[in-house]
């Protein structure tokens, strides 16, 4: 009929096709979430908590580590910049975020939060709805049973002592957990990271060097003549020359920069916020060390070549800017050993 509005009737197929399509759609709609990565371990953020980190029991991310403040910093959300909001709580020796001295600020994807050497990656990802698969987080039923236990017999405990004892056999468990976290990601020989915590590294300094349209550099090591070391002297002697080397290579950067075993006789260097010229500058440095010292510390000559790259245009992912490196060192090895080249 002219003139009026048509209406539509809808049986209770209809309506649930429809109900299942609004359903699908909200469910396609990728939800933001938000973690913090410490020891390898992942802490799923929520908005409406205020997360407190440092060496107190009570802390959410407990660091056992006498030069970082009981109550350090914390981080929380804030519905202004609809941001997590990272905050120093006036600690003692201070708080640093991609290499800058930090007291408070908005966090953004993969930045690196540093206390004191301890370091806590900020990551953000795209959750979608319909993705039923659990997150997981820095603590299992278990832990989190443990946690509840305790916190309910030290409340029981009116003794002083008693509980200051407790307290410290608690710190102690916390640390034994942390020293096996770290376990899954250090060489055990060199005491570097290993070739798992390289990869995640590497990948993670790229995209943060790219969003902030910053430099990173890598600088692969290889000792000179290793197998002949292991075959003349034996294993023993090459393990002692692989610690030696690992720790010229620490003493020869910063604590900002991430010193890894990447196989073998090889090692790398991540260097955050580096141009290629500083890096090669780092390489000498460390060339220079082992030539001069290792006789001293071994009883024997080593030498290492080194090879470094940069991200740039055409070194932009991980796969080649290692490739980069390792083209350098080659040539480094091709120009006579004891050398360092650049891409």
């Amino acid at each position: 009929m002219a003139g009026k509005t048509a209406v539509r009737l809808l049986n209770k197929k209809t309506i649930l096709a429809l109900e299942s399509e609004r359903e699908n759609k909200r469910a396609e709609k990728p939800e933001r979430k938000y973690f913090l990565i410490f020891n390898g371990k992942l802490i799923g953020l929520d908005k409406r908590k205020k997360y407190l980190i440092g060496r107190a029991l009570d802390c959410d991310v407990q660091i056992i580590d006498s030069k970082v403040s009981r109550n350090h910093a914390c981080i929380r959300w804030c519905p202004q910049t609809q941001s997590f909001i990272f905050e120093d709580l006036n600690s003692r020796n201070g708080s640093i975020i991609n290499g800058f001295p930090a007291t408070i600020g908005y966090l953004q994807n993969m930045d690196i939060i540093d206390l004191v050497g301890n370091k806590i990656t900020f990551e953000e990802r795209l959750h979608h709805t319909a993705d039923k698969t659990k997150v997981p987080v820095h603590k299992n039923h278990a832990e989190m049973m443990l946690e509840q236990k305790f916190s309910k017999i030290l409340r029981s405990v009116d003794d002083r002592n008693l509980k200051d004892s407790l307290r410290e056999y608690h710190e102690l468990i916390v640390a034994s957990q942390n020293e096996l976290s770290m376990l899954a990601y250090h060489d055990q020989t060199t005491g570097l990271f290993n070739r798992s915590y390289f990869n995640m590294s590497v990948d993670r300094e790229i995209k943060l060097a790219q969003r902030n349209k910053q430099k990173v550099s890598l600088i692969m090591i290889d000792i000179d003549h290793f197998k002949k070391f292991n075959d003349t002297y034996g294993h023993q002697k090459g393990d002692e020359v692989l610690e030696g080397v690992a720790g010229f290579i620490r003493s020869a950067i910063r604590t900002t920069d991430i010193a890894c075993r990447y196989g073998g006789e090889e090692m790398t260097v991540v260097l955050p916020n580096t141009e290629i010229t500083k890096a090669v500058k780092v390489a000498e440095k460390i060339r220079k060390k082992v030539a001069s010292l290792s006789k001293e510390q071994f009883g024997i000559k080593v030498t290492i070549s080194l090879g470094v790259a940069e991200v740039t245009k055409m070194t932009k992912s991980t796969v080649q800017l290692i490739k980069a490196a390792d083209r350098a060192l080659y040539q480094a090895k091709k120009n006579g050993r004891n050398n360092t080249c650049a891409a």
